[in-house]
């Protein structure tokens, strides 16, 4: 049976100390939502027990098992002696929280605690169903409207009084609009932000987040579009915790059609600011998402930003180098697959229209005029229902989509390799990531950097030694790529 691969380690991850939990967990809780595991770690019922049924079981035990291997491996070597022993990810992921998760501070009210009507009751005595918001002193009435999506009475109530609109909460810091964003409510938010002015909308709540942060993090494109047509600024405004832009926050958390639509709008500068560590950050989050047409559009139009250094500290070219799955020499194949693999054929990405037709999606880029291999299954059509999927030959072509996709980033980023020369190499990230494919055996990145740039063969590592005299496998196949190309 073959051996599963599980992915332990985050892309280097901030080192987890007293002073950064809630960075720490930001961007683990992130990749644990990315890799669809991060169920297991927020369990609100009993997790399923063999009795339950073995396979709910054993799949609900893989998950945890990656779940906590990806917690221990990143916790740090400090943090460790903390969650030694605990049996799951729950466990692990509580017991730091407790340990390092900073105490909250008490927030103190932008009205007196006195002036609020904390539990306010209907009219037959009996409490509201929204006493979640009682803490807007003077337009509760208006605010219970919003909360119960209600727009007929709120918008009464704004007729009489309009200042209600942009009143906070005097906790939150949040207003009316804030709160319909929230919890959904995509016809009254965009009747609000029809009635607000440019300065309304750039409100921030009391975590620092305007409603297009909101909206972004929801994955809402409609409201998205409303806000941006009332007050483009918001595109460019960076928001707590990691200072991302709204269109990182969509790409981060996989919201593809609002991501496109943002990328569509966003102004480049916005991307380019802080040395271009957000528009590094889109192109280096492509390896692990395998979402490639908004970064190789950037690459196209920034190619500089390939040697920029995104939010973890490395460059979409060392985040090239170290991803396995970008490239065919980090996968192990059987003969039959190979054979399959040879013979499917991938055709060339396309940006020509992303920033203009925001429809252009590539989440399921399998199309059957790409599936060469399967005309010539058409005789097992009769026989088997889907023969591409009992063949594999569907996952194949995934894996080959995602290796052409990866070469075409490659290539546009190794358009800054070309004019430099060995001083400027070594010693640099273009050093760093090249010695890094090297460790991780990815010939074909290597060979495409010495394509383009071959003063590179003459880099030296440790104790100056030349870069191909570390694996002798890698040098063999460089040899053979060398020959076919």
């Amino acid at each position: 049976m073959a051996a599963t691969t599980v992915t332990s380690a985050i892309p280097n991850p901030p080192v987890l100390n007293q002073n950064n939990y809630e960075d720490w967990s930001f961007r683990v809780k992130l990749y644990l939502l990315a890799e669809d595991l991060w169920d297991v770690v927020e369990a609100t019922t009993e997790p399923p027990k063999p009795e339950d049924g073995e396979a709910e079981f054993k799949a609900w035990r893989k998950k945890d098992a990656k779940a906590l291997i990806l917690i221990q491996n990143n916790c740090g070597s400090a943090n460790y002696s903390l969650i030694f022993g605990t049996k799951t990810a729950k466990a692990a992921w509580d017991t730091l929280a407790e340990k390092l998760e900073p105490a909250q501070e008490e927030l103190v009210p932008l009205v007196p605690q006195e002036d609020l009507n904390i539990n306010p009751t209907s009219n037959d005595g009996n409490e509201s169903n929204t006493s979640d918001f009682n803490e807007f002193a003077l337009h509760q009435p208006f605010i219970d409207n919003v909360a119960e999506g209600d727009w007929d009475l709120a918008k009464e109530y704004l007729s009489r009084n309009p200042e209600a609109i942009r009143e906070r909460g005097s906790l939150s810091g949040a207003t009316a609009l804030h709160l319909a964003v929230s919890l959904g409510y995509v016809n009254m938010a965009k009747a609000l932000v029809e009635l607000m002015t440019e300065e309304d909308l750039e409100i921030r709540d009391a975590n620092g987040l305007t409603v297009m942060a909101h909206a972004a993090t929801k994955g809402i494109t409609q409201l998205a579009k409303c806000i941006t047509e009332k007050n483009k600024k918001l595109l460019s405004l960076p928001y707590p915790p990691e200072n991302f832009i709204p269109l990182l926050t969509a790409y981060y958390l996989g919201h593809w059609e609002l991501a496109r639509y943002l990328y569509s709008v966003t102004p480049l500068e916005a991307l380019l600011q802080d040395n271009g560590r957000g528009g590094a950050e889109i192109v280096s989050e492509s390896f692990r998402a395998k979402n490639f047409d908004i970064a190789l559009d950037l690459l196209r139009r920034c190619p500089n930003l390939a040697l920029a250094k995104g939010y973890s500290g490395l460059t979409p070219l060392q985040m090239c180098a170290s991803i396995r799955s970008g490239f065919l020499s980090g996968t192990h194949l059987k003969f039959w697959q190979q054979w399959i693999y040879d013979r499917i054929h991938v055709q060339p990405g396309s940006t020509d229209d992303i920033r203009i037709n925001v429809e252009n999606v590539e989440d399921d880029p399998i199309s059957e005029s790409d599936l060469k291999v399967c005309s010539g299954m058409g005789i097992l059509r009769g026989l088997v229902p889907n023969p591409c999927n009992l063949f594999g030959i569907n996952h194949i072509y995934k894996m080959k989509w995602t290796h052409e996709r990866t070469s075409e980033i490659l290539h546009s980023m190794c358009e800054v390799v070309k004019g430099m020369s060995l001083k400027q190499m070594q010693e640099s990230v273009v050093q760093a990531a090249i010695f890094e494919a090297i460790k991780q055996g990815h010939v074909e990145f290597v060979f495409e950097i010495f394509r383009s740039n071959p003063v590179m063969i003459g880099l030296t590592g440790e104790m100056g030694r030349p870069c191909f005299s570390l694996p002798l496998n890698v040098v063999k196949k460089m040899s053979i790529s060398f020959s076919m190309n």
